[in-house]
């Protein structure tokens, strides 16, 4: 699954980001399309409109990929651009907060903070049992200086995960692709494709900027 690539961190925002994407699918008829074109090209029945229609369909599988992401990076942030390198180090410092407050006293849901955990990736098995406040404040500590590291690198970070996000693209479309014979035909593939997701996420964020400039008139 393309959702694999997209994220392994957070189940939750796996699901969310599938049926997000399933809908678009839905929607845009890209499953009997696709069938469609995989029938034509069985009985070689390829001319210019079936090409045509083949780059329209894999526009609108890569328009439907990034929308499914941007209604879960929504709820993430709106300041640094999404990552799932980011998005974990967010709930790490929100773990580690709220682990605080509960250190203090205070009550903390379990669930929240097996949520935020599972999204931080953090191994409970790893950490000293119990976990003292200094301790606490200590990985506090530590998971704020590597959020703000990632910060500073937050492009960086989206430009890998976009790389990943094409790669996996390719991959699904021609698993044949894996093999070590076919390491540079990979590549190309996935430079190509990686061209055109940062191509419709520019066009996607030119029509943000575009509405928010209209809401504020």
């Amino acid at each position: 699954m393309l959702s694999n690539f997209f994220h392994a961190y957070d189940t939750h925002t796996v699901t969310e980001y599938e049926n997000t994407l399933s809908q678009q699918l839905k929607y845009h008829k890209l499953e009997d399309k696709i069938n469609e074109l995989y029938n034509q090209a069985k009985t070689q029945q390829w001319t210019d409109e079936v090409t045509r229609n083949y780059e329209k369909a894999d526009q609108l599988m890569t328009e439907s990929m990034l929308a499914a992401e941007r209604r879960v990076s929504r709820k993430i942030s709106t300041t640094y651009a999404w990552s799932p390198k980011l998005k974990a180090a967010v709930s790490a410092v929100h773990y580690w907060k709220l682990s605080l407050k509960r250190a203090h006293g205070q009550p903390v849901s379990d669930a929240i903070l097996g949520k935020l955990q599972d999204e931080a990736d953090i191994d409970s098995t790893q950490l000293p049992s119990p976990l003292y406040i200094t301790e606490v404040v200590n990985f506090l500590r530590t998971a704020c200086a590597d959020l703000t590291t990632l910060q500073k690198h937050h492009l960086e970070l989206r430009g890998n995960h976009l790389q990943e996000l094409a790669e996996a693209k390719v991959l699904a479309q021609c698993p044949s692709l894996k093999s070590p014979e076919a390491a540079k035909k990979l590549e190309k593939s996935t430079a190509r494709e990686l061209h055109r997701i940062q191509y419709i996420e520019k066009k996607w964020q030119l029509f943000r900027k575009i509405i928010i400039l209209w809401l504020q008139r």
